[in-house]
């Protein structure tokens, strides 16, 4: 059905526009704010939920919201104890319930392409004497390049499934 395919995309689509000014932020200030990373949270989990309605996939629907609802309550622990902003758990949280949608084992792809790409940019910086090692790195480019990249796999199906259906 072309409505799901798009309502589905559309969530990868958001995510791609707030890239840039979220990693610039984050770069600048150390800080995903809520201005970006809430309204595309609560879009998501909207456009999914009427997805997984529309296409009776309550299962699916479910467990992806499962998943954001233990992300954002795993970030939350973790940015108490000061070990991960929470403004990088809100786009956790929004990243696992798109990816999950799609496919679980995505959401595992982009976490670890994420803490990844930050581990070997922060030995780079090390290395470079950019930082020293109490330093913080603003995680949030990493983690956004990691679900970028992680969503091209449905994005790229999707868009067949679109021109299909369009084509038809």
């Amino acid at each position: 059905m072309l409505f799901l395919t798009v309502l589905e995309l559309s969530t990868i689509l958001v995510i791609f526009a707030l890239a840039y000014p979220l990693a610039i932020n984050d770069i600048r200030e150390h800080r995903l704010p809520n201005k970006y990373t809430i309204p595309a949270l609560a879009y998501s989990t909207l456009a999914l939920s009427l997805a997984g309605i529309v296409s009776q996939d309550f299962n699916r629907l479910a467990f992806a919201i499962v998943v954001m609802l233990t992300t954002l309550g795993l970030g939350y622990l973790l940015s108490w104890l000061d070990l991960l902003g929470f403004g990088d758990s809100k786009f956790l949280a929004n990243s696992n319930l798109i990816l999950c949608w799609f496919n679980p084992v995505l959401a595992i792809v982009a976490l670890t392409l994420g803490f990844g790409i930050a581990a070997i940019g922060s030995l780079m910086l090390l290395a470079r004497k950019r930082i020293g090692f109490k330093d913080s790195v603003a995680l949030g480019p990493y983690l956004i390049l990691g679900f970028c990249l992680t969503a091209l796999v449905p994005l790229s199906d999707g868009v067949s499934r679109f021109t299909e259906v369009a084509g038809s």
